[in-house]
């Protein structure tokens, strides 16, 4: 038979558990109970801290046997993976070897300092009251609680984590809700009416996955209820098979408008933060019958708030409420209550009022069950808008984008595109007729700054728009004037013709200099005696060519594009004489001399030459 597979804490369990110094696998990470995971540890830097103290040594994290989860292995980008599959975490402990990276932060969730916290990887994301720290948590904390944690669509972008003001609107409560009715709609109908249906395995897998993962965050509702209340969430309508967001009203999207005091009424009504710490405690397991009737009437409450769960028919409340309360009843440890609850940090999660906890019931009552005797004036303790933020810009929140991938994401320099959700009973969206792309914005764009000392206006970055430049006087993008045409054709330059003799010597003269080893001057033609450093018309001498020829050519127009054979030489792609190393030369006959800037493609002697014969 084959041999049954025991991971490495189960097995690690039956083998120390029995030792005197036997520690029970734990995530040092995190403050999550339980979960797969794998072995790893933790090497310092020095040695001398330890010196002589072995025992001191062997209770710090590097002397011990330590676990991590597998994600937040994963999340975190100090961890390395060993050739033997486990995990090095010598870049996430202190030298201490007690503590970890960042231990100087709170958890968001549940306040601890322990273990690892990761930010929230959307840019100028920061906290409410204005101080610019960005939102931190625990991996499992923010998984349990809701938050948007996922790997990139590609290789290359890494993995997020985001906060409960940044997540994608498919992360949000509303939106897994749905999605969870999807699954039952494509079994029994849209309007549920083949319920009687017998349900395959598939199916029952799913809603009780939706139901452990929906009933999970609203767990943790003590906490995030204040953000829900603060700023809302990012939820995006879900649109059927053809269907036109643009063409529909407000009532067929299912958009509900609210406001933060609206939202604080319908948490207050619901009892959103109260019904979150009765389910982390199991408190719906004190009494019997409460894990049904009081707890069917707390859910339908919540299922009663259209600002947080959207507008439900009847028919969908009682899907809901018959799935959440299975989940519930099922003790599920992926569910984070009772027993496998996180654990938080007592001063850090209390109310601002009369600091009593917030992830306790405490003396309040039991969400669903009818309240005591004279209760009619009863209050809840809250936070509801009591931390006002700071006049401070945050970043923007998702917008709604037009593409019809499903469930996609596209960021871009920090911003979260929202794309439209749509319904998984459709295999594909359907195709409309191709609508006719909108122009973006043709108004010229404006400089930022007002002008320099010259009065000029200075150019923004990034390419310029089709077919414009830039004004440099009133700092505007303007039309690019039109160049006038003619069909003449281009003015050739003519090859110089010979070297013309001057009066004053003949040509015997000069070929009795030139066999002695002179030189002709290129500017005036007179002939040079070989240590004539300079001719009479202040010319200097034409560098040597290194060429068996005599004399380089220039290159014609039909040249230019086959290289000159004769030379060797290479030629630019424009049509421009180059040396054997790929420098641009003088476009003059003979002149090997490097071309110079702003000279019309020739050296600066044979440019001053043609600026005087101009003249």
């Amino acid at each position: 038979s084959e041999k049954e597979f025991v991971c490495q804490a189960c097995q690690y369990v039956a083998e120390e558990k029995d030792k005197e110094k036997y520690e029970p696998p734990q995530c040092h990470m995190c403050n999550m109970k339980g979960g797969v995971l794998r072995k790893a540890y933790a090497i310092p830097g020095s040695k001398k801290r330890f010196k002589g103290d072995q025992k001191r040594f062997e209770q710090t994290l590097f002397g011990k046997q330590i676990w991590c989860h597998t994600i937040c292995a994963m999340w975190s980008h100090h961890v390395e993976y060993t050739l033997t599959d486990d995990i090095n975490c010598s870049q996430l402990i202190m030298a201490n070897g007690t503590s970890h990276i960042g231990s100087k932060y709170h958890c968001d969730l549940c306040g601890q300092k322990d273990g690892v916290k990761f930010s929230c990887t959307m840019k100028e994301c920061h906290k409410s009251g204005g101080a610019m720290v960005p939102y931190r948590f625990h991996l499992s904390c923010g998984r349990q609680a809701g938050l948007d944690i996922h790997d990139a669509d590609n290789d290359t972008q890494g993995f997020y984590i985001k906060c409960f003001h940044h997540v994608r609107c498919s992360e949000v409560v509303r939106a897994r809700m749905e999605d969870m009715l999807e699954v039952e709609k494509r079994r029994c109908g849209k309007m549920l009416e083949k319920v009687a249906m017998p349900m395959p395995f598939r199916d029952a897998a799913q809603l009780m996955h939706w139901s452990v993962t929906i009933l999970a965050n609203l767990g943790w509702a003590w906490r995030w209820a204040d953000w829900w209340v603060e700023r809302g969430d990012n939820w995006e309508p879900l649109l059927e098979p053809g269907e036109k967001e643009e063409k529909m009203t407000k009532e067929q999207l299912k958009i509900v408008d609210s406001t933060p005091q609206s939202r604080c009424t319908d948490a207050r009504k619901c009892r959103l933060a109260a019904f979150g710490a009765a389910l982390r405690n199991r408190d719906y397991d004190k009494e019997e019958g409460d894990d049904t009737i009081a707890l069917d009437k707390a859910l339908r409450a919540i299922l009663d708030t259209p600002s947080l769960v959207g507008p439900l028919l009847p028919h969908e409340k009682d899907f809901y409420a018959e799935w959440l309360g299975r989940a519930y009843r099922s003790k599920s440890p992926l569910l984070g209550f009772g027993d496998d609850k996180i654990p938080v940090d007592e001063e850090f999660c209390t109310h601002i009022e009369d600091k009593s906890p917030k992830y306790m019931l405490g003396s309040r009552p039991l969400p669903g069950k009818p309240l005591p005797a004279g209760g009619e004036g009863f209050t809840e303790v809250d936070d509801f808008l009591r931390i006002r933020p700071e006049p401070i810009e945050q970043s923007p929140p998702p917008k709604r984008g037009s593409t019809s991938k499903k469930r996609s994401m596209a960021e871009d320099d920090g911003v979260n595109v929202q794309p439209r959700r749509w319904s998984s009973r459709a295999k594909a969206p359907v195709k409309h007729e191709q609508e006719p792309d909108i122009p973006l914005d043709p108004s010229p764009k404006k400089a930022k700054r007002g002008p320099d000392a010259d009065g000029k206006y200075r150019r923004p970055h990034g390419r310029a728009p089709a077919g414009k430049i830039w004004d440099y006087d009133t700092g505007e993008w303007v039309a690019e004037p039109e160049t006038e045409t003619t069909d003449e054709p281009e003015a050739k330059l003519e090859p110089e013709s010979e070297v013309k003799l001057e009066p004053e010597q003949s040509e015997e003269e000069a070929s009795s200099i030139l066999a002695e080893g002179g030189w002709t001057c290129l500017k005036c033609g007179l002939a040079n005696s070989r240590g004539k450093g300079r001719c009479k018309c202040k010319a200097w001498p034409p560098k040597k060519v290194k060429s068996p020829s005599a004399t380089v050519k220039r290159a014609t127009i039909n040249d230019r594009a086959e290289g000159n054979s004769n030379t060797g030489e290479k030629l630019g792609t424009g049509g421009q004489l180059k040396s054997k190393k790929g420098k641009a030369l003088c476009r003059v006959d003979g002149c090997v001399k490097f071309k110079q800037a702003n000279c019309d493609d020739m050296c600066r002697a044979h440019w001053k030459e043609s600026l005087e014969t101009k003249e």
